[in-house]
């Protein structure tokens, strides 16, 4: 199928006289559901539309977060490349973080919190009545009342 040119009445006064082809030149006013230009930069001024201050911009990044799924449980990521979804797993081990119940255990031995006896041998406190400064984990200092 061949292009097609649109066509336009012309008038003489206020009556049709017939039909020609719109040329490059022509165009449609704002007023009758044009945009009153030629080209698209014309276009978008005469609507007040700037790219990047009224309107978004193309953005292949926005792109790959909109082509996302929702998925409950996942974060948005970079990868280095694209954004891309992770799951709360996935996230802890390409961020290097424990999990809570491996971060209370590893780092602070405090994995018994809730049995004072393992929390005072955990700390190295030797009775229920004992109130004392400990250094613990690198040497930081903490005063100790359990009971």
């Amino acid at each position: 199928m061949a292009a097609k040119s649109p066509i336009k009445a012309t008038y003489t006064g206020s009556d049709p006289t017939g039909l020609a082809e719109f040329v490059a030149a022509d165009f449609i006013a704002i007023t009758d559901g044009g945009t009153g230009a030629v080209t698209a930069s014309d276009a978008r001024t005469n609507l007040g539309l700037a790219i990047g201050t009224d309107v978004q911009a193309y953005d292949a990044q926005l792109a790959d977060i909109a082509a996302l799924t929702p998925t409950d449980g996942n974060f948005i990521v970079g990868d280095g490349t694209n954004f891309v979804l992770e799951s709360g797993a996935t996230a802890r081990t390409s961020l290097d973080v424990y999990s809570t119940s491996e971060a209370l255990a590893v780092a602070n031995d405090l994995s018994d919190v809730n049995d004072a006896a393992t929390a005072r041998t955990n700390l190295d406190v030797d009775s229920s009545s004992e109130v004392t400064t400990k250094a613990v984990n690198n040497g930081i200092t903490f005063a100790i009342a359990l009971g």
